[in-house]
């Protein structure tokens, strides 16, 4: 039939298909298949779902990560790694009770997401590093993609280190259509230790490279710091040391130059003790700071009005949660804030414009070693590729407590399709 259809609106419709549609049009014909995993389709469908003025429901969607118990498991609101099951879920950006649960295959239950971009989403290993394990996962199309070997792993601990710290960020660089993961290590005490290991993982390029003596690295990035992906760099909240005095600043990574820089918090955090509580984030496109604990019962929200000056930080939230207290995990791109209530572990939107608050009916599982069991991220549906060494589906079996990648298995006709 596409013989008697014009390329352009072929194109054109095939577009609009949501993503679960694409992996059956695939298997129509080879000219199809062709078509629907081109580089420039690839990137039409995902501008279209992106665009501001696009109706695309693909756009309001946020990904959750999950921990629960079974019914008849002692329900006593702990976490441990042997009661736990991990479910990753894709929920509407306004109503949360619609969701997809997501084919997740990964016998890791320790795995943090660390950002999602253009549908990718970063997955690392968080429980002290135990497995060193960090991935590359499509959701949509079921791809997941190890990135291994890790030049610095754990086990650098038992080499003289005691101490072990790591940040991860995951980013997308424009002008080679790149995605990349940057990692930076710390072994040893901050007072006394080596300076930091810098490695990033290009997906181009399908490989990982040490950067650590050209970038110089020389502020201290908070560990296991949640990211902020704006304007083309990684944020986290770190330090920055002038003489005896020490400083909060926001680091940046530049995903094209793959250099470091830093960014000046707002003024009322600029001399003060480090805020364990805070951490940047991205608030409607801004680079945000958010600060859970800076006053009793309040969270603020701080954001960057135009990039780069430290004058332009503005204010833009004050939430009051009451005895109830909380942390903030997320902001919706709509701009209302998801927190985790410390008393009742449930999941909180705040809307600011009109200072409602309603549950959105996720519970969080507590965990004395361990802080990441409900995450959540604004998601896209995307057809983006992780290359020829992804796989769909993967065996790993377990040796002497450490995690072992077998043999890939060979995917069906048409390939996988996110479970509905």
């Amino acid at each position: 039939m596409s013989d008697y259809i014009p390329h352009e609106l072929l194109v054109d419709i095939l577009v609009r298909l949501p993503v679960k549609s694409f992996v059956r049009c695939t298997s129509v014909c080879k000219s199809w298949h062709s078509l629907l995993t081109s580089r420039s389709f690839i990137a039409k469908h995902l501008n279209r779902s992106l665009s501001p003025s696009s109706t695309s429901a693909n756009k309001h969607l946020v990904i959750v990560r999950s921990c629960y118990k079974d019914d008849d498991d002692n329900d006593d609101g702990y976490y441990s790694e042997e009661s736990c099951k991990e479910k990753f879920s894709v929920h509407h950006d306004d109503t949360f009770g619609e969701y997809s649960e997501l084919h997740y295959t990964i016998p890791n239950k320790f795995l943090t997401i660390i950002g999602c971009i253009d549908g990718l989403v970063c997955l690392s290993d968080d429980i002290n590093g135990y497995r060193d394990e960090m991935f590359l996962w499509n959701p949509s199309i079921r791809k997941v993609l190890p990135l291994h070997p890790l030049r610095v792993t754990f086990s650098a601990r038992f080499s003289g280190f005691w101490e072990f710290r790591h940040t991860v960020g995951f980013g997308f660089d424009p002008l080679t259509s790149d995605y990349k993961v940057v990692r930076v290590v710390y072994r040893g005490s901050l007072q006394d230790s080596p300076p930091p290991e810098v490695d990033i993982y290009s997906l181009n390029r399908h490989g990982w490279r040490d950067i650590t003596s050209r970038v110089g690295l020389r502020f201290v990035i908070k560990d296991r710091a949640p990211q902020a992906f704006v304007n083309g760099a990684v944020h986290w909240l770190g330090t920055d040391r002038e003489g005896p005095q020490t400083f909060i600043v926001v680091v940046s990574f530049d995903m094209g130059d793959e250099m470091f820089r830093k960014i000046e918090v707002p003024g009322p955090y600029r001399h003060a003790h480090f805020p364990y509580g805070a951490d940047c984030a991205v608030y409607k496109d801004s680079l945000a700071m958010i600060d859970n604990n800076g006053q009793l019962f309040h969270i603020h929200i701080w954001a960057m009005m135009e990039y780069g000056r430290a004058e332009s930080w503005a204010k833009v939230v004050t939430l009051y949660t009451g005895a109830a207290c909380g942390r903030v995990i997320g902001i919706r791109r709509n701009g209302d804030v998801l927190f985790l209530q410390d008393y009742t572990r449930m999941l909180t939107s705040f809307d600011p414009e009109d200072e409602k608050f309603h549950s959105v009916g996720l519970f969080s599982y507590q965990h004395r070693r361990y802080q990441g069991l409900l995450q959540v991220d604004n998601y896209v549906e995307s057809l983006v590729s992780l290359g020829l060494k992804c796989c769909d589906e993967y065996l790993f079996f377990c040796l002497d407590n450490w995690w072992m990648l077998a043999v890939p298995m060979k995917a069906g006709k048409g390939g996988g399709s996110m479970d509905q």
